[in-house]
């Protein structure tokens, strides 16, 4: 396959992506630059969720484990390579 047809493939395949994301039908013949602006781009939305989830750990009590594990300190060192046959 050529490279050209591979790209307009791969385009294709992302702007359909985003029409079903927007909840719009083929048959509403929107422009794929009006579809493209309404969408956030990806890695914003990963910030964001990352963020809501670092909100959440951080209102839980002191003594809940997941709270507890924001600051713990490991000492120990595991050894390199598989574990030995016995």
């Amino acid at each position: 396959m050529e490279e050209k047809q591979h790209e307009k493939k791969v385009d294709t395949t992302e702007v359909n992506m985003f029409r079903w994301m927007c909840g719009y039908k083929l048959k509403e013949r929107r422009r794929n630059a009006e579809i493209k602006e309404q969408l956030e781009p990806v890695n914003m939305v990963f910030m964001r969720d990352r963020l809501s989830r670092f909100r959440h750990v951080e209102r839980k009590d002191e003594v809940d484990w997941v709270k507890a594990c924001m600051t713990i300190d490991v000492d120990e060192t595991r050894q390199m390579g598989r574990t030995k046959k016995t």
